[in-house]
């Protein structure tokens, strides 16, 4: 038998009951966006529509431009639509673009948590010792700037390591992207004593799918 991760069992989406979300909803949406700082002339950061190549200022500066106009840009339409997200962030973040977070932080939006940077050693290259120090201090850092321990996080590049999942349960997160890759519905899985819920997301581009189709357990309310 092929060696497995032991965490959550198969389940085929159209043997799995339905339920109503709160409200007999039948649908959940929920828009979730990434805001990333890498350094200046190192490699980083991945090309998620070619081939990726080496660094350049270019490239940099394409990323930059997501900091300086763009998530403000969105955070205008957000407002027009009366719509809350969930801000997926590096703690880089809070020190290279505050008043970005801090528009997002004043709409009510919801910090989750995505490493140091994404420009920087990834999770899966990463020794025990080492990424538990960094899940300490990226959760140690937003705490202290948003006045709330985040309960939501997503690995640099979607490339969490063996133990990540345990690491992160044992720091109390309540849900996890990283493993919604494989379902449109939030399941469980096991992690550091504990569990924890996956959300559904995608790593072809750096928006979450939007939707869930009714026909999950959940315990958090959660929803936009």
């Amino acid at each position: 038998m092929l060696a497995s991760h032991n965490r959550y069992k198969y389940s085929g989406i159209d043997t799995r009951p339905t339920y109503r979300w709160p409200g007999g909803k039948s649908l959940a949406v929920y828009v979730a966006l990434n805001t990333e700082h890498f350094p200046f002339g190192a490699p980083g950061g991945i090309d998620l529509d070619r081939e990726t190549k080496p660094w350049s200022q270019r490239s940099w500066l394409w990323r930059e431009y997501g900091n300086r106009v763009g998530g403000w840009r969105l955070a205008a339409l957000f407002d027009d639509l009366a719509l809350n997200v969930g801000l997926i962030i590096n703690s880089e973040s809070y020190e290279h673009c505050p008043d970005l977070v801090a528009r997002f932080r004043a709409r009510g939006d919801e910090m989750i948590g995505q490493g140091l940077s994404n420009g920087t050693e990834r999770p899966i290259d990463m020794d025990e010792a080492t990424e538990r120090r960094m899940v300490r201090e990226v959760t140690a850092a937003m705490h202290a700037a948003d006045g709330v321990k985040p309960v939501g996080w997503l690995s640099p590049y979607l490339t969490p390591s063996l133990v990540t999942t345990d690491l992160l349960v044992e720091s109390g997160y309540e849900y996890l992207l990283d493993w919604g890759i494989c379902d449109e519905q939030p399941f469980w899985v096991k992690g550091g004593g504990g569990r924890t819920c996956p959300y559904p997301t995608r790593s072809s581009s750096t928006t979450s799918r939007p939707s869930w189709a009714a026909g999950t357990r959940r315990r958090s309310t959660r929803i936009c």
